[in-house]
């Protein structure tokens, strides 16, 4: 029988997707099992992905505003955790960050199990920080994330994994109803949307001097509202959720959140971003992700303070040696090959154990 690998995570897709890109990978050699927070979204994606799933009580810790059920539910969580580890007799537990990933990383420690942890933003997330000293390699996508870690002793950089699938450019623009030609602006905060986004770019856009179309996935929850806002605007597209690979292979530059997801799947299509970082992220791990990518010269920053500044900063990048240039910069960090460079650490990790 293969040995089994162990992935920890869930809570948000760029944690999620990226694991399940490596474990499609991986899968060639080794069984594969997930576990996550039984409430989160993982646990309807990661069984639609064909994968075992154990799901295990999580929790979220506000050091501002701490709440004593959250903290039991981190231990309830650990606990099943340890169990279903002791169970299953992993050869390797790999975290892909998230507090979602938290109870099996801890449980791996606690049962003295090999584990990865993946690192895909520019600031590390507070389980890679909490586990960097113990684990026995860290995987991480921007090197600037290395100078909060000291105590790492072993670290690979690689992309961070993105499902590879690109869509001829005039197929994606016919199944999304786009012009065949021009310049298409692809609008996006997140699976989910986002309110902020969906108020502001059509103010943006009708004050716009320079010829783009528009496709914006507002979020299911928020599409009607969108098109009726955008009513009387013209080459202004509102879906409330879209095929990301259509998406990304049909655009030109994209106006979006800076979540290391979205960031690496712009990078893999060669789309340059203007990145709007979410205020609210984890320790602002979204405005390091984004002047990470900017000083590549792959894209540019509007922060929320200063959406004013979204209008023109879009209108200078639709230059056409502007975009060129940065078109040219993202697909240097294009994650290509990511999840199989992954899976070979995996594997060499494995068998450096067994060789001990």
């Amino acid at each position: 029988m293969k040995d089994l690998i162990v992935f920890a995570t869930g809570g948000t897709g760029g944690h999620i997707f990226p694991a399940i890109a490596v474990a499609n990978e991986t899968a060639k050699e080794f069984r594969i099992a997930f576990i996550g927070s039984k409430n989160g979204m993982e646990a309807r994606i990661i069984p639609e992905a064909g994968f075992d799933f154990y799901g295990v009580a999580t929790g979220k810790l506000d050091r501002t505003k701490p709440n004593p059920l959250v903290l039991i539910n981190i231990i309830r969580g650990l606990i099943s955790a340890i169990g279903i580890l002791k169970k299953l007799k992993p050869k390797l537990v790999i975290g892909f960050g998230g507090f979602a990933s938290f109870p099996g990383v801890m449980a791996a420690k606690i049962l003295k199990i090999p584990f990865i942890l993946d690192e895909g933003n520019a600031f590390p997330g507070r389980v890679t920080r909490w586990f960097a000293k113990s684990t026995d390699l860290l995987v991480y996508s921007y090197p600037e994330a290395l100078k909060y870690l000291p105590e790492v002793k072993q670290s690979k950089q690689i992309a961070y994994p993105v499902r590879e699938k690109i869509i001829d450019r005039l197929v994606a623009r016919r199944k999304l109803n786009l012009p065949e030609q021009g310049l298409v602006s692809f609008v996006m905060g997140g699976s989910q949307g986002s309110v902020f986004l969906n108020n502001e770019v059509p103010k943006a856009f009708e004050s716009l001097g320079s010829s783009t179309n528009v496709l914006h996935q507002s979020g299911e929850k928020w599409q009607s509202d969108m098109k009726n806002k955008i009513e009387n605007i013209k080459n202004y597209q509102v879906v409330g959720f879209v095929d990301a690979s259509l998406a990304w292979s049909a655009a030109d530059i994209a106006i979006c959140r800076s979540g290391v997801g979205t960031l690496s799947e712009a990078a893999f299509y060669g789309v340059p971003c203007i990145m709007v970082p979410l205020p609210s992220s984890s320790e602002d791990h979204q405005l390091h992700n984004a002047r990470a990518f900017a000083k590549s010269g792959a894209g540019w920053v509007v922060e929320q303070k200063d959406i004013s500044k979204l209008s023109q900063t879009w209108q200078n990048a639709l230059d056409p040696k502007v975009l060129k240039l940065a078109s040219t910069k993202a697909k240097e960090r294009s994650p290509a090959g990511a999840a199989k460079q992954f899976s070979k650490i995996i594997k060499d990790l494995i068998n450096e154990k067994d060789n001990l």
